[in-house]
């Protein structure tokens, strides 16, 4: 009976050891040995789409509005294929998962929210009325993100609560589409009326169901040919 017992005992060390060098090598990949974060592949899109977002509100005050607008879209691109990267990682550590979630969601602060305003106002929407409407965006943007983490973090959620902010990456370049055949009072009028009830579906309690895989695929097609167009026009 001793030489089983003992077989037993090391296999299931050996087991207990193989799990711990897994998760090692899981942490080794996450985590910096000298920085706070992770930087694993799971978030690398998310990286990529704050940088696409910083750029395009930087190019905002450089008066050149289009590529602003590609960055938009290239940040929403981004988005929509992050989350099928991170879950092809495989498995990932409790933390690593809420990580995503925040990181994603202020990432979706800078590039769906942020950056959007800064178009507008680059677009002359400027008065105080279009500054007032901005605002309220802005905060029913992040009102809308803080709510999704909230509930991301009691449970898995198949589906949205209010329309998701990254439909800016529609709303915004359609906007500065209409802005090339109006001009004026009327324009100002058109996107300050869009921009109030996007941010009123923000903050809605419509239920949108998350896009399935196929749904992410023509999703980031759309994006590439959006890109396409306003680079021709």
């Amino acid at each position: 009976m001793l030489i089983p017992t003992t077989y037993a005992v090391q296999v299931i060390a050996i087991t207990m050891q193989q799990q711990t060098n897994d998760l090692e090598e899981c942490d080794s990949t996450a985590h910096s040995k000298h920085f706070i974060g992770f930087f694993d592949r799971s978030v690398i899109l998310t990286y990529i789409g704050i940088a696409f977002s910083v750029v395009g509100i930087c190019i905002v005050f450089c008066g050149d509005i289009k590529w602003s607008l590609i960055c938009l879209i290239s940040a929403g691109i981004c988005d929509v294929l992050d989350g099928t990267v991170a879950r092809a990682c495989g498995r990932r550590t409790d933390e690593e998962k809420m990580y995503g979630i925040q990181i994603d969601s202020l990432a979706d602060a800078v590039s769906f929210v942020a950056l959007p305003a800064a178009i507008m106002f680059g677009m002359g929407h400027t008065d105080v009325v279009s500054i007032a409407v901005c605002v309220f965006f802005v905060l029913a943007g992040l009102i809308r993100l803080a709510h999704f983490n909230v509930m991301a973090s009691i449970s898995e959620q198949d589906s949205f609560t209010g329309l998701p902010v990254t439909s800016s990456c529609v709303l915004i370049p359609l906007l500065w589409l209409l802005s090339r055949y109006l001009d004026g009072i009327a324009m100002d009028a058109i996107a300050d009326v869009a921009l109030v009830l996007t941010a009123i579906l923000f903050v809605s309690r419509i239920q949108i169901r998350k896009p399935s895989a196929t749904a992410k695929i023509v999703l980031g097609a759309a994006g590439i040919i959006g890109i396409a167009i306003i680079i021709c026009i």
